[in-house]
């Protein structure tokens, strides 16, 4: 009658709906594991694996301006060919986290920042461009801004070295040197966290800057 199944095709869609149990059910997971499975760095994205005519690229994370005299001082000596100038900003009141990138004299009509926190990003800005300078061509910098949860940026900044296929990525520590030499918290422990997952999760090779004051020393190279 009609409106009515037979029995046969109930049988046929049991076997139906079982099958596609049987089948989807694995895939899903293994689609899933796949996803949960941290990325494999190769030996060309490690500082260990490159070779001599191999670009070097780096990722340099900045805090706040404070740390912009060591990890340049850091990147003179160390004879990069690329440099991504990454400031990691807090994201506040915002439902989405951005990637920012800086180009050179123009202004970001996209960037909701406060006076404060467009000050650091500018002054950041300026510090990478004259740092290019100074090397003459022989080093590129592009300055960016991730603008994230604490909770979650250290997949922001993992993804960008995915992205860009740097061979290290360089923290700055989650303290500062106060006048009596001592180590200090700098106000923002949530920072530690982001490098502990950084490192846990990171494509490449990491590195934690700890300042000491070789950001007040010149350093001179000869030609």
């Amino acid at each position: 009658e009609r409106g009515h199944l037979t029995s046969e095709a109930v049988a046929v869609l049991v076997c139906i709906v079982l099958t596609s149990t049987m089948v989807v059910e694995p895939v899903m997971l293994w689609s899933y594991n796949r996803m949960l499975k941290p990325s494999q760095p190769y030996d060309r994205r490690t500082v260990s694996g490159l070779k001599q005519d191999d670009d070097f690229r780096v990722i340099s994370c900045i805090q706040s301006p404070r740390n912009i005299p060591g990890m340049t001082n850091i990147l003179d000596i160390s004879r990069v060919s690329h440099v991504f100038a990454l400031h990691l900003m807090e994201l506040i009141g915002r439902t989405s986290a951005m990637l920012i990138v800086h180009e050179s004299n123009t202004e970001s009509a996209a960037s909701p920042f406060y006076n404060k926190t467009r000050a650091q990003s500018d002054q950041i800005v300026t510090a990478f461009e004259n740092y290019e300078r100074r090397h003459n061509g022989a080093t590129s910098v592009q300055t960016l801004t991730i603008v994230s949860p604490m909770e979650t940026m250290h997949e922001d900044v993992c993804n960008l070295a995915e992205d860009k296929q740097v061979s290290v990525i360089l923290l700055p520590f989650h303290k500062q040197q106060g006048m009596d030499g001592k180590l200090e918290d700098d106000g923002n422990m949530e920072i530690r966290s982001v490098n502990q997952n950084v490192m846990a999760r990171a494509p490449c090779s990491t590195a934690i800057l700890i300042d000491r004051g070789i950001g007040m020393i010149p350093v001179s190279g000869s030609s």
